[in-house]
């Protein structure tokens, strides 16, 4: 799992903005099955996760990457909603400068977006044990 520091620029959940609730963190995770997700983080202990297979990424260049999102997770309070959905997160490379991620999906309930920009520190990472 990978830590960044820096700013939730959005997050918007079925329409209705949440972005002055956005944490300064963004959580990044890749499974051992290649699933990979992004996590943004309110200030309430709130994630909207982001996620799909990594191996379907594209990479337009270097130090860009596009993700393909299937599945939305909403965790709050010890409850998490799961949606399928269809999607994109758009991110830079964050150890090179102040990284990007966009995120964009549409489910059954509505769509689903968000977006942080990092601190220009590289993302601390820890290891789950996973």
């Amino acid at each position: 799992m990978a830590v960044a520091n820096g700013t939730c620029t959005r997050l918007s959940i079925q329409n209705r903005e949440y972005g002055n609730q956005c944490s300064g963190k963004l959580l990044n995770t890749i499974y051992p099955d290649g699933r990979v997700g992004f996590y943004f983080v309110t200030e309430a202990g709130a994630a909207l996760t982001f996620t799909g297979m990594g191996s379907r990424q594209v990479k337009p260049n270097a130090d860009t990457a596009v993700q393909p999102v299937d599945g939305i997770f909403f965790t709050y309070k010890g409850k998490t909603d799961r949606l399928s959905a269809v999607g994109t997160c758009r991110f830079t490379n964050p150890y090179q400068r102040a990284g990007t991620v966009a995120c964009h999906a549409d489910t059954p309930n509505g769509p689903y977006e968000a977006a942080f920009r990092t601190d220009g520190k590289p993302p601390s990472v820890l290891n789950t044990g996973r």
